[in-house]
């Protein structure tokens, strides 16, 4: 029973409706994330090995600043604070680690958490809410969101 259901309330579903805006539609080829870091180094090898993303680029292969990761068809980049900070100044003021979390859906999350649990800090533990699910601190402080519907 949801605490919805248990405070003797109905829960309603929400609808949410797509707005079509009259205008030129933005012709977009993909998004990505970019993420500021501190340590690329040691994103690289949370990512490859303790995730098992792909390693996708790196740039430049002598001290990098700069990387990106494959997961399936999607990519996820950080690059070193000080290399983005060049770029758009504000980055050097940032706090690392956000107030947002990526989500990641994936499938048999339960040997996921096994065998992710006892390598990274967990944040959330396996729940069920509203699906089967838990969170985790990556080595910058972003909090990675597992998720997995049905």
């Amino acid at each position: 029973m949801s605490m919805v259901q248990s405070m003797g309330r109905t829960p309603k579903t929400v609808c949410i409706q797509r707005v079509e805006i009259e205008r030129e539609k933005m012709k977009s080829k993909s998004l990505t994330a970019e993420l500021v870091t501190e340590d690329v180094p040691g994103t690289i090898e949370f990512y490859t090995r303790i995730l098992e993303f792909e390693l996708d680029s790196v740039y430049p292969t002598k001290n990098p600043q700069w990387v990106q990761f494959r997961c399936m068809n999607d990519y996820l980049m950080f690059e070193s604070r000080e290399s983005l900070g060049k770029v758009i100044p504000e980055m050097n003021r940032v706090r690392i680690g956000g107030s947002f979390d990526i989500y990641i859906e994936v499938e048999d999350i339960e040997e996921l958490y096994e065998n992710l649990k006892s390598n990274v800090e967990v944040v959330v533990p396996l729940t069920e809410s509203p699906f089967r699910q838990f969170a985790i601190r990556d080595v910058n402080g972003y909090v990675l969101l597992f998720g997995q519907h049905g």
